[in-house]
């Protein structure tokens, strides 16, 4: 993970955190970490699975991330491949989490 991406990766906690009814866990990933391919942030908000890919400028999903974020949708959560501060707060906008 470089800069950009640990710096977003905060930002977009700190504003899951700033929700009502919010749990929210980073994923770090390596050996001893996750799963291959879970997404950066896992969260729980009203109620409801979020999990959130994190990518910097053209840095797309790999085939696991996506195929991850689809079972995520799959299974009725929220999916999101996230570039900015900004994807993730109209998503959750749009479904009236935040």
């Amino acid at each position: 993970m470089g800069k950009k991406h640990s710096k977003l990766v905060g930002d977009i906690k700190l504003y899951l955190e700033s929700l009502p009814y919010s749990k929210v866990t980073i994923i770090t990933p390596g050996p001893y970490g996750s799963e291959r391919s879970t997404a950066d942030i896992v969260s729980c908000i009203k109620g409801q699975y979020v999990a959130v890919e994190v990518k910097i400028e053209n840095d797309g999903p790999s085939k696991g991330q996506n195929r991850f974020i689809r079972d995520v949708i799959k299974a009725k959560g929220i999916g999101i491949i996230a570039y900015s501060l900004k994807d993730v707060k109209y998503r959750l906008e749009y479904l009236g989490l935040s």
